[in-house]
């Protein structure tokens, strides 16, 4: 149909960076989907992507917000969207907001990969609001969930998180341990950013500890 042509041609512009293009596209399909509760939240959904990629965040805000409950997981991706998009400009409250409800969605109709991803991203704004326990309860289960599905990435992402948690504890053996595993993780994987974000944290545990060498060597390994 036009409607699936469109959405594959404009997600292929969204990776060829002509966002413009591919929210022209997008829009168009959400107004001649305007009756199909899911065509139309993918469409809204993807719209705002393009959107937010051009620097349009109000018109992303606008289009995630158009996306029903009823559109399930599609509606989940969008209030995560949201919370990503409020955490980054500082409305903390929002951000809580929306995240949560994404985890809600994605843990009633999204994929365990997604309900990981979704609970590590929690985690992250619960450690910035200085919910420490809350942040460890939500990486923690991100964890075990990542372990059953032998997903790398996500457990890396939830070893990053915990040990960053214990370092702004103080608990800089826990924290040492923690980073480690995510460092090693993210190596694996080709990931030199976040690896070198890991080492980086984990060089700030070991000045904690009084360990200036080791600090220097952690710092050393990368870039």
């Amino acid at each position: 149909s036009s409607l699936a042509l469109r959405q594959t041609k404009g997600k292929a512009l969204l990776i060829s960076g002509e966002p413009a293009k591919a929210q022209e596209l997008f829009a168009r399909n959400a107004d001649e989907a305007s009756d199909d509760v899911r065509l139309h939240a993918a469409a809204r959904l993807n719209e705002g992507v393009a959107a937010y990629k051009r620097g349009d965040r109000e018109r992303a805000i606008e289009c995630w917000n158009a996306t029903l409950p009823e559109s399930r997981p599609l509606h989940a991706h969008a209030q995560a969207n949201l919370g990503s998009v409020y955490a980054e400009s500082g409305d903390f409250e929002l951000a809580l907001s929306h995240l949560s409800q994404a985890l809600a969605a994605f843990s009633r109709f999204g994929s365990v990969r997604e309900v990981a991803m979704a609970a590590n991203n929690l985690s992250r704004l619960h450690h910035t609001l200085g919910d420490l326990s809350r942040a460890t309860e939500l990486s923690e289960h991100a964890l075990r969930l990542s372990q059953r599905l032998s997903d790398g990435y996500v457990e890396a992402s939830s070893h990053l998180n915990l040990g960053a948690i214990e370092l702004d504890r103080r608990e800089y053996l826990a924290a040492k341990r923690e980073l480690d595993v995510a460092r090693t993780g993210f190596e694996k994987l080709g990931n030199d950013a976040w690896a070198a974000l890991a080492g980086a944290l984990k060089a700030r545990a070991h000045l904690g500890s009084g360990e200036r060498a080791q600090a220097e060597q952690e710092l050393g390994r990368r870039c």
